[in-house]
């Protein structure tokens, strides 16, 4: 039996594509933070779901890009959900899955807004160490809800490496495909609830994993904090899920958010 209940969501509202200048100097310019704005957004996306979709958080789990902005923003669900809860509410822990972080297309893409990270003339290129930060750095810095051991991971970490002075990873997008898809088989997360929050292409891929469709051929970029939510039933090979909704979608935030 697979989860009861999944929710993928797209990470909050980004720093540098609300000030296109912030990537030009920061030192991982693929790693923004979350503008307050995006904090804001992941703590109403969370009270939401306990309020419209009646989130049982002790059978809750997150699992989420290693990127900063996707670990605020489920930092910002666990949060929100926490308080609408109330008093007394149950931990909900979130683990850091590696295979749903972004490609290393748009990692080095984020990079190169920064001419101290590439030289615009493609003859250097130094690459921020490490290109994400492991689950001890994030407890410490991010979130206190970050797990510092994983029972269960999905698929082994992406492999980035420099190839022609750019950087390169062989496993996507196999690596989200195939975790997405391990995430229906884990024993230890029957019949419970899961949150999944990774970037814009991430997540439409394991929506697309789960349900056996096609990757589209121009995917729509779902909105900040935009999610869709899955149902699932039946066991093994026969674990059935539906959409439960065909868009990703943002019914908890007040208007549409801006994006950049």
């Amino acid at each position: 039996m697979p989860p009861a209940h999944i929710f993928l969501v797209r990470h909050g509202e980004r720093v540098d594509h609300v000030d296109p200048n912030f990537g030009k100097t920061y030192p991982r310019p693929h790693d923004s933070p979350l503008t307050p704005n995006g904090v804001a957004m992941a703590e109403a996306l969370g009270a939401y779901l306990v309020q419209h979709y009646h989130l049982a958080v002790a059978e809750t789990v997150v699992f989420v890009s290693p990127l900063t902005r996707c670990v605020q923003t489920a930092d910002g669900i666990v949060n929100g959900a926490q308080r609408a809860v109330g008093d007394g509410a149950p931990e909900i822990p979130v683990y850091l899955e590696p295979a749903i972080m972004e490609g290393a297309y748009w990692i080095f893409r984020d990079m190169s807004q920064n001419r101290d990270v590439v030289d615009p003339s493609g003859a250097t290129f130094h690459c921020p160490d490490p290109v994400y930060y492991d689950a001890a750095f994030h407890r410490a810095n991010t979130s206190s809800h970050v797990q510092l051991t994983d029972p269960f991971p999905l698929y082994p970490p992406p492999n980035f490496v420099i190839e022609d002075n750019k950087l390169a990873d062989h496993s996507f997008p196999d690596r989200c495909v195939e975790g997405a898809k391990k995430l229906l088989t884990v024993p230890a997360l029957d019949g419970k609830t899961v949150i999944l929050v990774a970037h814009g292409e991430t997540v439409l891929r394991a929506m697309q994993a789960m349900l056996g469709t096609a990757f589209p051929a121009k995917p729509v970029n779902p909105l900040y904090t935009a999610f869709v939510h899955l149902s699932c039933g039946g066991r093994g090979d026969e674990a059935r899920v539906v959409a439960e909704s065909e868009t990703f979608r943002t019914p908890h935030l007040p208007e549409e958010p801006h994006e950049y």
